[in-house]
């Protein structure tokens, strides 16, 4: 790493800076709908895992829809044509933790470069952070659609380092998803994993380099003390 220069700062975003336990959307107080966004959220996951295993992608738009239909069928619903719309548009209308702003305001400030590393779509991207008025605080945002993998496929990372154009050990991926923290680390990234509740680790994964429960107290970490390469 260069000397005094500050690490780039990757941002995973579903569960990370947007808060997926709001995937419900207007359809959020339906008590019916609990286990489906449960489910949803975690088979979400699995097709994305499934298709990388596979060698086949398609993008996490259609993963989401994919998604949905299985968690529906599973929960044995009945949903309607616009239901169903709602909870897709959800996604993209995801609100924003309310430490994000904040934080990324600070880190901007100290002069951290910013930049996304997700598995959503350019498209999907587009819409929740331009909706929760954060674009501009990134360099640069980077999908897997890059790639043709979802994450943990190492080639995502390494891919994100490229983009920022730095050796992989001076990128920090930030995320609050497990299965994320582990791909990265492995992949040589250094780690910040956001525990905003108790969350779990692979035990046969690296540990994170920083673990806090908020992105106020990440910021606070990388500006105030050694870890983030940078001394104030």
């Amino acid at each position: 790493m260069r000397s005094g220069a500050p690490p780039a700062l990757a941002f995973d975003v579903y569960g990370t800076l947007g808060d997926v336990a709001q995937m419900a959307g207007e359809l959020g107080d339906r008590r019916d709908l609990g286990p489906l966004i449960s489910l949803w959220r975690r088979h979400q996951l699995e097709i994305s895992w499934l298709l990388s295993v596979m060698e086949r992608y398609e993008d996490f738009e259609r993963v989401t829809a994919y998604a949905l239909d299985v968690a529906i069928g599973e929960c044995g619903l009945r949903l309607s044509g616009a239901d169903r719309r709602a909870l897709m548009r959800s996604v993209e209308l995801l609100e924003v933790h309310s430490d994000v702003d904040v934080a990324l305001a600070r880190l901007d400030d100290a002069g951290f470069p910013l930049a996304v590393l997700s598995n959503g779509s350019p498209r999907m991207l587009d819409a929740l952070l331009g909706r929760a008025g954060i674009r501009e605080r990134f360099a640069a945002v980077i999908s897997v659609d890059e790639v043709g993998v979802f994450k943990p496929a190492p080639a995502v990372y390494h891919h994100a380092a490229r983009r920022l154009g730095r050796l992989i050990g001076d990128v920090w991926l930030v995320s609050g998803n497990p299965f994320d923290a582990a791909g990265a680390k492995a992949a040589g990234m250094r780690v910040a994993k956001i525990e905003r509740q108790p969350s779990f680790r692979y035990p046969f994964a690296g540990d994170p380099d920083i673990t806090v429960s908020s992105l106020e107290e990440l910021a606070a970490r990388l500006i105030e003390g050694p870890e983030g390469g940078q001394t104030r």
